[in-house]
């Protein structure tokens, strides 16, 4: 809260699934504005353009490796959401000017920032929401994943960065994936405790088809 640039949100709504569906909504309508952004779109493609052509995976690794030396996980009090492009572009950009101090936020803030960068370089992107192994909170965690020709869906968390690499998944009990418009696509784990989070047609097909990617990295992976 203390850095002026940043435009933010607060969530308030006594519905917790309410507040998850508002909170994906803001992340989705932040990646699809910083995606627009000038000097992000050109930050983004001019690390793409340091992979080989046409090597997708690799263009999503350099820029992940970039923003992992820009960036670095601070939590929160309360549930605040980055949402302008230029908040965005001073979150990652912006601290390059000054030696020794890097940009900074919490998962969904690295939600928005990474779903941005990959939105630029014209990768589909997801929002993947997660409740960690024995909570009671609908999700705990927010993270983005992209659709790489040939390979499929990949995890990009940079909060598991440095001990995981890229493609890692958190361990869970339940997630649910969304698109960026914040409707949610499918569902995986035990909701009967919320009564309100009910799961589309849309996502019983994809969980019943399943996704897996075979590669050295461990990819994002539902199956039924």
């Amino acid at each position: 809260m203390s850095a002026p640039w940043l435009t933010i949100h607060r969530i308030r709504t006594p519905n917790i699934a309410t507040q998850i569906a508002r909170t994906v909504q803001l992340i989705g309508r932040g990646i699809l504005d910083g995606a627009r952004h000038f000097e992000i779109r050109a930050y983004a493609c001019g690390l793409a353009s340091e992979a080989e052509p046409k090597d997708y995976l690799g263009q999503v690794q350099k820029i992940y490796d970039d923003f992992l030396k820009r960036w670095r996980y601070v939590r929160e009090n309360g549930e605040w959401v980055c949402v302008s492009g230029n908040a965005i572009h001073n979150l990652i950009l912006g601290t390059a000017a000054k030696p020794g101090q890097r940009g900074w936020g919490d998962c969904d803030d690295a939600t928005v920032a990474l779903g941005a960068l990959m939105t630029a370089i014209g990768l589909p992107v997801q929002i993947v929401t997660v409740s960690g192994p024995g909570s009671r909170s609908l999700f705990t965690h927010v993270f983005p994943r992209v659709q790489i020709p040939r390979l499929g869906w990949v995890a990009v968390d940079a909060v598991g960065h440095p001990e995981h690499e890229l493609g890692w998944i958190p361990p869970h009990d339940r997630l649910a994936v969304w698109d960026l418009a914040g409707q949610r696509l499918f569902r995986q784990g035990d909701f009967s405790q919320f009564r309100n989070f009910a799961l589309g047609n849309a996502g019983e097909i994809e969980k019943k088809k399943g996704l897996t990617c075979s590669t050295k990295h461990k990819f994002f992976q539902i199956t039924a």
